[in-house]
């Protein structure tokens, strides 16, 4: 699963979007990705996915994007919720990680918000973990 680090432009975000829908559609992929969907519109406005399992430590990494123009109205709390739950109870994960540039602000209160804490830091990013409870 590819990182995202400091918040993309609209265009940079179309461009990446419409690049892991086509893959994820020719390729058979070893991570999990779920196309997130506008209730009002039902169009496509993000992607969710989980990276392959690391059956050693029995986690994965998690990661979304969002559409500009659906970032910002709580969507995302939503949908990673649903998504943890799932890791956690039917997929029986033990642990769930995630990688954030420090300068997303957004996405580093999205994740203090679900619960996740921070494990370390690196040059420019921040390692966070949310373990079952």
């Amino acid at each position: 699963m590819k990182w995202i680090d400091v918040p993309w432009g609209k265009e940079k975000t179309d461009k990446a979007f419409k690049s892991i829908i086509k893959k994820n559609t020719d390729e058979v992929a070893d991570y999990l990705l779920w196309v997130i969907k506008s209730k009002q519109t039902e169009s496509s406005v993000g992607v969710i996915g989980l990276s392959k399992l690391d059956s050693d430590n029995n986690k994965r990494d998690i990661g979304i994007m969002l559409l500009p123009s659906f970032q910002g109205k709580g969507g995302a709390v939503e949908i990673m919720i649903t998504i943890l739950d799932y890791a956690f109870k039917d997929l029986s994960l033990e642990q769930i990680t995630c990688k954030i540039h420090k300068k997303h602000i957004a996405c580093i209160r999205l994740a203090e918000k679900l619960g996740f804490k921070i494990r370390n830091y690196h040059e420019d990013w921040i390692l966070w973990e949310k373990s079952y409870e």
